[in-house]
């Protein structure tokens, strides 16, 4: 079993006012940031990277297992009582996922980020996996 990294995105529908949308996403990124923490085991970092994009830095698990819990978190969001935070509002998740490639954290990060920026052009509100011979070939 080798480390994994999973790095997500939110977005938030439907667009509001400068002001409104500035209140509405930080509450839905503090919602996000628990939904994480709450899936994750101590062991596991979650962090927020900026803007809206978190890191998910698993410890020493198999990939089907690393995307099975990615998957759960979509679930997680999905289930997420969103129209609390304002009425019609909704919010997906895109995952990128990198595991069982190297102990390099960084590398990991940037597959991850790779597999995230795929996931975003696959349509959103999915997981995309880079399979490590996929990974070694483009490194």
């Amino acid at each position: 079993m080798s480390p994994a990294a999973a790095k997500g995105s939110a977005t938030v529908n439907p667009p509001r006012s400068c002001l409104a949308r500035s209140r509405m996403d930080r509450e839905v990124l503090r919602r996000v940031g628990r939904l994480l923490r709450a899936a994750s085991p101590p062991a596991d970092l979650v962090a927020r990277l900026g803007g809206d994009e978190f890191v998910l830095l698993l410890g020493a698990v198999g990939a089907v297992t690393a995307h099975n819990r990615a998957l759960g978190l979509l679930d997680a969001v999905r289930a997420e009582a969103w129209h609390e935070v304002s009425p019609g509002t909704r919010v997906s998740v895109s995952i990128g996922l990198a595991t069982g490639l190297t102990h390099d954290a960084e590398q990991l990060l940037r597959l991850a980020d790779r597999a995230l920026y795929q996931a975003k052009t696959a349509g959103r509100d999915g997981v995309v996996m880079i399979e490590p011979s996929a990974a070694l070939a483009i490194s």
